[in-house]
This record gives structure tokens, sequence and C-alpha cells, in this order.
């Protein structure tokens, strides 16, 4: 594991090259894991759905 001091910008720089280098599809899959890792991260307590809320729905033709 190697550790580097950079400025927020390079940072970010690095990420963006490193994630241009894979192929549409890897850059696909890099998203779906990214969605499914934050979900994995803790939470004080979640919330449940209010039950005095409702959902619009549009049926199409």
């Amino acid at each position: 594991m190697n550790i580097t001091f950079t400025t927020k910008a390079e940072s970010k720089a690095l990420q963006e090259q490193a994630f241009l280098k894979l192929s549409p599809s890897q850059r696909f899959y890099s998203f779906l894991k990214l969605c499914s890792d934050v979900n994995q991260f803790p939470v004080a307590q979640r919330r449940q759905p209010n039950p005095s809320n409702f959902i619009l729905e549009k049926k199409s033709k």
C-alpha cells in the first residue's frame, strides 16, 4: 500500500485518468460496484418510509 500526498485537484485528475482508461463496459461495472459498495456503509439509523406519503404513477398508453 502506497501513501501519496497530493492536492484535491491532482487526486481528482489521477482518478479521472484511471477511470477513462477503462472500457465502457468496465466503467459500467465499476459504477454498479460503487453503487453496491455505498449500501455497505454503516448508518446510524435507516429511516423507515413515511406511511402518510403517497406515490403518483402515470400509466403509459
